[in-house]
């Protein structure tokens, strides 16, 4: 098998145009992964958008690869390590979510068991009742009066 830098079946007008898109696809994928890196995000990345990207990227490559095509082969590759690398910081972004959201769901419970076993308490609930009863009482004073 030889892989072939230019391809043969194309003129040299058409392989300068695939060399043009290599290198745009180099230079679309780099500000999206300079800001990635940078703010360490991907929220507004949809998980599925990078399976479906991440999946072309296999297919293609394979077939630039049976058609023995350098220029598709390296275009895929670009993308397909760009989209490995925005895929690997939405993976940490749903990890760090999952996290977030079972300690939320757990000092919920906690919230929820400490206020119930306020109200049960019955030395809280004494102490609540008679300070009612003395503002009770301190009212009619005032009304008393």
């Amino acid at each position: 098998m030889q892989i072939k830098i230019l391809d043969p079946n194309v003129g040299l007008t058409m392989n300068i145009f695939i060399i043009i898109g290599n290198i745009i696809t180099l230079f679309q994928n780099v500000p999206q992964v300079i800001k990635t890196y940078k703010v360490k995000s991907t929220r507004d990345f949809s998980s599925l958008f990078l399976l479906m990207r991440i999946s072309a990227c296999f297919i293609w490559g394979a077939y630039s690869i049976e058609i023995q095509s350098l220029l598709m082969l390296i275009n895929n590759l670009i993308t397909l390590l760009s989209t490995l690398f925005l895929g690997y910081y939405k993976t940490q972004e749903i990890i760090k979510d999952y996290k977030l959201k079972n300690i939320n769901e757990y000092m919920q419970i906690q919230y929820q068991d400490n206020n119930q076993n306020i109200n049960n308490n019955p030395l809280i609930n004494q102490n609540i009742n008679k300070n009612n009863n003395d503002e009770n009482n301190n009212d009619e004073m005032i009304i008393s009066l």
